[in-house]
C-alpha cells in the first residue's frame, strides 16, 4: 500500500514544461472569483468582480531542455489565450497520464512562426475577417494586398504581425494608383486591426516581453484583466513592465502599485516572486521589507488589530517560516518612505487602517459637536461606497449606520468592519458639510435679500 501511495506521489509531482500551443480542443467556460479566501482583503480589483477564465484542453509540441522538439501532448488547465503563435512554459502535475496545469502559463510570441502561407493564414484569421464575408482570402482586396506584400520582398514575414507594420503595409497598399478602385475596401481593412483581440495580444508580448511572460505567474487571478486594460493605456503598460524588470518588489506593496500605475490591484505574494524566479534577485533589504509588511498583515488580519509595537514586529518577524532577519530598520524605513506603514509612539500601524482610523475619530468628534443627530443617504454609486456595494454584507451595514443611532458590527479580523465604519464617516462628513454649506447659503440669501429690500425702501 505504501508503494502505491509513494507512486501516485510520484507521478502528482510538479514538473515545468515548455513548447508551441498547436490547437485548443474544448472549452468549458466556469465563473472564477478574481479573489478567493487567501487573496488580500485590502485592495480594489483592476476591472470587474468577476473573471471569465475558460478551462481548455490545449495541443501542445513539447520542447525538451535541449530545445528541440519533442513529443504532442494535451494539457488541461486555464489558457487565457490559446493562437498558434504562443510559446508557453507551464507547471503541470502528470496524473495518470493527463498533465494538468498549476495556475496560468507563461506566455511568448513564437519566433518561428513558420512558412509565408502560413503566416498570412494566421494574419487573415486574426485581422483581415469581416462580416458577411464567408472567405476574405478569396476577396479581390485580400489578393491585391497579398500581391503588394509579395512585391515588397520581405525577408521577416513575422514583422507584419507588429500593428504598425501593418497599418502602414495596408495604407501603402491603398495609395497605389493601380488599385484606384479597391483603395477605401483596402483601407477598411485597418479598422479590422483595431477590433483584432488576437493581434493585441500578441502586440502586448511584442512591446511588453516581460509583462507577458511574467505577469500570468506574479498575478495568476488577475493576469488577463491586467494585460487587458493595458490595451488602452501605453503608460500603465511601461510601468507594470519596468517595475517587473527593475524593482519587482514593488509589486509587493499596494501604495507603490497604485503610485506608479495609477491603478490598483493585489499585492504580489511571495511564492509567486520565487514562481516567476525573481525573488533571489531581489536584494536583502527589499525582502526584509516584504516579509515584515507580510507578518504586520498577517497580524491586522489574524487578530482584527491595526498595529503591532516596534519591538514585537521586530522579534516575530524572525520567526516567520524561519526567516533570517538582517536589516529591519533599514526595510522599516523604506516601508515608511513607501506609505505602507505608519510609525507613531513605537506602534507600527498598516498606513491604510490608520487611515481608516483616524478619519473614524475625526468624523465622532464632528458629529459629537452637534446639537442634533442626522441621518444621510448612502448612494453606493459614489467613489466612497463603491466598493461596498459589492459585499452584501458590507452594503447592509452601511445601510444600517447611515440610518439607525446605534450599530454593533461584529466579525473576524480583515471582513472589512473598519473599511465599513470609515467609508461611511467619510459619507458622512460630506452630508454634513453640504448641510452646512446649504445652511451658510441659505443664511447669505437671506440676508442679501434684506440688504436689497432695505435699499429699495429708501429708494
Amino acid at each position: 500500500m505504501s508503494h502505491r501511495k509513494e507512486a501516485e506521489s510520484k507521478q502528482c509531482s510538479v514538473k515545468r514544461v515548455q513548447g508551441y500551443i498547436v490547437r485548443e480542443e474544448q472549452l468549458v467556460a466556469t465563473d472564477d472569483e478574481v479573489f478567493s479566501d487567501d487573496d488580500d482583503f485590502s485592495f480594489d480589483p483592476i476591472s470587474v468582480e468577476k473573471l471569465t477564465i475558460f478551462k481548455k484542453k490545449v495541443l501542445v509540441q513539447l520542447i525538451d531542455d535541449k530545445g528541440q522538439l519533442s513529443s504532442m501532448a494535451y494539457i488541461h488547465g486555464k489558457f487565457p489565450y490559446t493562437g498558434q503563435w504562443w510559446h508557453i512554459t507551464v507547471e503541470v502535475k502528470v496524473y495518470h497520464g493527463v498533465m494538468y496545469s498549476q495556475g496560468l502559463p507563461s506566455y511568448k510570441f513564437r519566433p518561428d512562426l513558420g512558412e509565408r502561407s502560413q503566416i498570412f493564414k494566421r494574419l487573415v484569421s486574426m485581422v483581415l475577417k469581416r462580416e458577411n464575408t464567408s472567405s476574405l482570402t478569396q476577396s479581390a482586396e485580400s489578393k491585391m494586398l497579398f500581391s503588394f506584400i509579395d512585391r515588397q520582398r520581405i525577408t521577416d514575414y513575422s514583422t507584419l504581425y507588429r500593428k504598425d507594420n501593418l497599418v502602414q503595409l495596408i495604407q501603402s497598399c491603398a495609395a497605389e494608383q493601380s488599385l484606384e478602385p479597391l483603395r477605401d475596401s483596402i483601407l477598411v481593412l485597418t479598422n479590422h486591426l483595431d477590433n483584432s483581440e488576437e493581434l493585441t495580444q500578441i502586440n502586448v508580448a511584442l512591446n511588453f516581453p516581460v509583462t507577458m511572460a511574467m505577469l500570468p505567474w506574479l498575478q495568476p487571478r488577475l493576469a488577463p484583466a491586467i494585460i487587458k486594460h493595458g490595451y488602452q493605456s501605453r503608460e500603465f503598460q511601461v510601468a507594470v513592465e519596468d517595475m517587473i524588470i527593475r524593482r519587482p518588489y514593488e509589486l509587493a506593496f499596494a501604495s507603490t502599485i497604485k503610485f506608479k500605475t495609477k491603478r490598483s490591484f493585489p499585492e504580489v505574494k511571495i511564492c509567486n516572486f520565487e514562481k516567476a524566479g525573481l525573488w533571489n534577485g531581489i536584494t536583502q533589504p527589499y525582502k526584509d521589507a516584504i516579509k515584515i509588511y507580510n507578518v504586520l498583515k498577517e497580524h491586522c488580519f489574524n487578530t482584527g488589530d491595526t498595529y503591532m509595537t516596534r519591538n514585537r514586529l521586530n522579534g516575530q518577524t524572525p520567526r516567520y517560516k524561519g526567516y533570517v532577519l538582517t536589516h529591519f530598520s533599514e526595510a522599516l524605513e523604506y516601508l515608511k518612505s513607501n506609505w505602507s506603514v505608519k510609525e507613531e509612539e513605537g506602534r507600527i500601524y498598516l498606513k491604510r487602517l490608520y487611515e481608516c482610523e483616524v478619519n473614524i475619530a475625526d468624523t465622532l468628534h464632528e458629529m459629537m459637536c452637534q446639537s442634533d443627530p442626522f441621518t444621510f443617504q448612502t448612494d453606493f454609486s459614489s467613489d466612497n461606497l463603491i466598493m461596498l456595494s459589492r459585499d452584501t454584507e458590507q452594503r447592509r451595514a452601511a445601510e444600517m449606520i447611515s440610518q439607525k443611532s446605534v450599530v454593533v458590527l461584529c466579525g473576524r479580523g480583515g471582513c472589512g468592519k473598519t473599511e465599513v465604519v470609515s467609508r461611511i464617516c467619510r459619507v458622512a462628513l460630506d452630508a454634513l458639510y453640504q448641510e452646512k454649506l446649504e445652511e451658510y447659503q441659505r443664511f447669505v440669501r437671506t440676508e442679501a435679500r434684506k440688504e436689497i429690500n432695505s435699499y429699495g425702501c429708501k429708494i
